[in-house]
């Protein structure tokens, strides 16, 4: 149940946000082995003035936040960032170095399902 939200900035998309949504949910599949329908994700688009480029970035920088549920190994998380960047790398040309990704583990009880805690499902 991980939910997903990217922002970047507008210019090079082009329309392809369902390509982007793939290339991450292929990626947190392969690496932290959630179904691949499990999906939720949240794309936000800014110009220029409103996303600067960090320093040693290109202006096709972006930062994914991931919420997930507590519990994932180191590796399993270091095998979802290599493969988010990989394919993203693959269907853009954007560069690992352009992507920050922040994973969020939240704790069960912390998770609300159908106006409940996860930890009560």
């Amino acid at each position: 149940m991980p939910q997903v939200r990217i922002e970047t900035r507008d210019h090079w998309l082009r329309g392809r946000n369902a390509q982007l949504f793939q290339a991450i949910q292929d990626g947190l599949v392969e690496g932290i082995k959630i179904p691949p329908d499990d999906q939720c994700f949240r794309l936000i688009t800014y110009d220029a003035a409103h996303f600067p480029t960090p320093p040693g970035k290109t202006d096709r920088c972006m930062v994914i936040e991931i919420a997930l549920v507590t519990g994932r190994t180191l590796a399993a998380k270091r095998a979802a960032y290599a493969a988010i960047a990989r394919n993203i790398q693959a269907a853009f040309g954007i560069e690992a170095s352009d992507l920050r990704i922040v994973l969020e583990e939240v704790d069960l009880e912390n998770w609300g399902i159908n106006g409940k805690p996860a930890s009560e499902l």
